[in-house]
């Protein structure tokens, strides 16, 4: 039987380090959005400081921004529109490379072009369409070398975000296997929590019962999340203890029924150790697109 290792001082402070730093860089949905945006607008504006680099009668000035500040803001304008239109801030489409960088492109190229047809607000237009084609590329282009960044970066264990799911019954079962078929990577489910002790230590998938099924399908259909042997770790009573030793950083409510009085004060006192608390059929809209209607339960 393996024994619990006893950490020193210094290996305690460096692990607590650590996951204070996950907790940091595990972005809930919102701040994922603002990040894309930030990212974008600081590539488009780059790559017109570099187009008009490339121009001899301007060079490479940084107080362009300041001497041209309507330039910057008119792009800025024209290309949040279009990447919304084009999905590029939907985190389902941002999550994948391939997808993001064919939103982006598209919203890109629009944008230049749309932009070089209101030169009286913009920059002149240079006498050689090569500088046109250069304008273009590079506004199309500086994005989705952005995108490939941030889905480099987000694929690191450092900004995954560690999920317990409250509820090992059907709900449950469903958002775990939507955040591994739509979460792009950027979730790691740890286990589950129920307060069924017949369940306790056993993997979700294991066969049950008609009742345990609430009516629906013997079995779900096949996917990576049953490789991945989910288990009930613990019930409410051990919550606490269950995100401080497996770093949860966000609690799925996966549960149907009413949220007693006793569960709800467990959750609130668990907001203190930093975590995120989202509904089940909230989260699987986000990550689909669809709400799920038969676990909706009566407290949505």
């Amino acid at each position: 039987m393996n024994e619990p290792r006893i950490y020193t001082s210094t290996e305690q402070r460096m692990r607590d380090r650590y996951q204070i730093g996950r907790r940091l860089f595990a972005l809930p949905f919102s701040e994922r959005r603002a990040l894309l945006m930030g990212l974008d607008l600081l590539s488009i504006n780059g790559a017109l400081l570099l187009a008009l680099a490339l121009r001899p009668e301007y060079g490479l000035d940084w107080q362009q921004l300041i001497r041209h500040p309507l330039w910057f803001l008119i792009l800025s304008a024209l290309w949040l529109p279009l990447a919304h239109a084009f999905d590029a801030y939907d985190l389902r489409v941002a999550s994948r490379f391939s997808t993001a960088a064919l939103a982006v492109l598209k919203a890109g190229l629009i944008t230049a072009v749309v932009y070089l047809l209101i030169p009286y607000l913009t920059p002149p237009l240079p006498p050689s369409r090569r500088f046109l084609f250069t304008f273009s590329l590079i506004v199309a282009a500086l994005p989705v070398v952005g995108r490939g960044l941030y889905t480099l970066a987000l694929a690191q264990p450092l900004f995954r975000r560690r999920v317990l799911i409250i509820g090992a019954g059907w709900a449950g079962r469903t958002i775990a296997e939507a955040l591994t078929e739509y979460g792009g990577g950027l979730y790691e489910i740890v286990g589950f929590a129920d307060d069924d002790p017949a369940k306790l230590g056993k993997g979700v998938w294991e066969s049950e019962s008609g009742g345990e099924q609430e009516g629906k399908r013997a079995e779900t259909p096949q996917s990576a999340i049953r490789n991945l042997q989910c288990a009930v770790l613990g019930n409410r009573h051990g919550l606490q203890d269950l995100i401080t030793r497996h770093n949860v950083t966000t609690l799925v409510l996966a549960i149907t029924h009413e949220v007693n009085g006793e569960l709800l004060q467990i959750l609130m006192d668990s907001l203190e150790l930093g975590v995120e608390i989202i509904p089940m059929p909230v989260l699987y809209e986000q990550l689909t697109g669809r709400v799920p209607v038969e676990h909706v339960g009566s407290n949505w």
